[in-house]
Parts: structure tokens; sequence; C-alpha cells
């Protein structure tokens, strides 16, 4: 039973540690931050782009974004278990 609690704390640690990584992604003064559980924390827009150029540039940093959070956690869960 103990454990089993030592592991889920474990757990709730790692994704605190989860949630507190950030990734800022900058393009065309436009970026985006990101969380390690994937939420989005922050965008900044350049007014200066035209809509069609800025749809293209958001969804292009967040797809980059949401790509090195998931090379980093599986970084991070090799180092755990290896």
């Amino acid at each position: 039973m103990f454990d089993q609690l030592k592991q889920m704390k474990q757990l709730r640690d790692f994704l605190r540690e989860i949630a507190a990584h950030r990734v800022t992604m900058e393009e065309s003064g436009v970026s985006v931050v990101m969380r390690g559980d994937f939420a989005v924390e922050k965008i900044t827009l350049n007014s200066a782009l035209d809509t069609g150029a800025l749809e293209r540039t958001l969804l292009r940093l967040l797809t980059q974004a949401r790509e090195k959070i998931q090379r980093d956690l599986t970084a991070r869960l090799s180092q755990k278990s290896g």
C-alpha cells in the first residue's frame, strides 16, 4: 500500500513538473507560449501581418510548440525510466 502511495506521489510530482515546463516559439513577430500539459499560455500577434499570413504563422507555431513538448517529454520519460 505504501508503494502505491509513493508511486502516486511520484506521478503527481511528475505531472506538476510537466505543467511547469514552458516552450516559446516565435516567427515574424508572432509568438506562442505553451505549457508542458499542452495548454496555450500566451499568444502575441503581429498586427502588420494580413489575416492569412497570421493564421498560417500561428498554426505553424502551435504545431512546432506541440512537437517540441512531445520531444521534451519523451526525453524526460526515457531519463526517468533509464
